[in-house]
């Protein structure tokens, strides 16, 4: 028979306790629920989300951000409005960019609103585009600039934007 028998005899090798080993029982437990956690995010940010959802998931999920958006006349100060937006936005849903749009200018968040507005707008969403225009031309959320804002302005004109805003150009 040999020494070792089949067994793993590193084990007998003395060696010196790493950091983690000499942490108490509790803060192992800490650690590990960090450690967790950290690969649990890890993981949901390495798996595109866009490959999760369908389309009819994302219209669905636009629909629940009007649902509450127009339910009762709590539009754009509704948390759950903003939920289902902002998911259906992230997805790249046009409409839903838009909305979210609305939700940030109205809660004074103008640099959020114009991310938003440019999104949808560079889609072909005439009142994003309008919107993104009028931003421009008062200064909200960037910088004052009347050629960007006659370049939006012509944007929404061109899609018939022109019969909704008075200040289309």
């Amino acid at each position: 028979m040999s020494a070792n028998n089949g067994k793993n005899n590193t084990a007998l090798v003395p060696r010196s306790l790493s950091t983690v080993e000499k942490l108490d029982p509790g803060a192992k437990r800490v650690l590990a629920l960090m450690v967790s956690d950290a690969l649990a995010i890890a993981q949901k940010r390495l798996i595109p989300v866009s490959t999760a959802c369908t389309s009819d998931e994302i219209e669905n999920w636009y629909q629940q951000g009007n649902h509450y958006g127009y339910n009762g006349g709590l539009r754009y100060f509704n948390p759950e409005c903003l939920k289902w937006y902002r998911k259906a936005a992230e997805q790249g849903h046009a409409r839903a960019q838009y909305e979210l749009g609305l939700c940030y200018y109205h809660a004074r968040n103008e640099r959020e609103a114009v991310n938003w507005y440019r999104k949808a707008a560079e889609q072909g969403v005439a009142f994003a585009q309008f919107c993104l225009g009028l931003c421009y031309e008062l200064g909200e959320g960037v910088l004052k600039d009347d050629t960007e804002a006659v370049k939006w302005y012509r944007k929404a004109s061109a899609q018939g934007g022109a019969k909704w805003f008075s200040r289309a150009a």
